[in-house]
């Protein structure tokens, strides 16, 4: 396996990415069963408009073939922010 591609259910960067929700994706160098540790400089998307009950979360191979982790030390940190409309040209 050659990296993690992470997905989710709120994002759609549309022509960006194939599929359009990816979130992140991780290259691995280790060896099968070794500690992943990432530490990624801040994406920012944009959530798709509309009403969810939940985030979801899907690990994938390069494949993206569903992964199950196992591992309940594992820990993604995602950060939220609001919009600053002041940028926008308004018309």
């Amino acid at each position: 396996m050659n990296a993690l591609i992470l997905t989710t259910n709120v994002i759609n960067n549309g022509s960006f990415s194939n599929p359009p929700n990816i979130l992140t994706t991780i290259p691995l160098s280790a060896k099968y069963g070794s500690q992943i540790n990432m530490q990624p400089f801040p994406v920012w998307y944009n959530i798709t408009p509309g009403h969810y009950n939940s985030l979801i979360i899907t690990v994938n191979d390069q494949h993206m073939n569903k992964l199950k982790i196992y591992d309940y030390d594992c820990v993604i940190k995602l950060n939220f922010r609001e919009k600053d409309m002041s940028s926008y040209t308004k018309y």
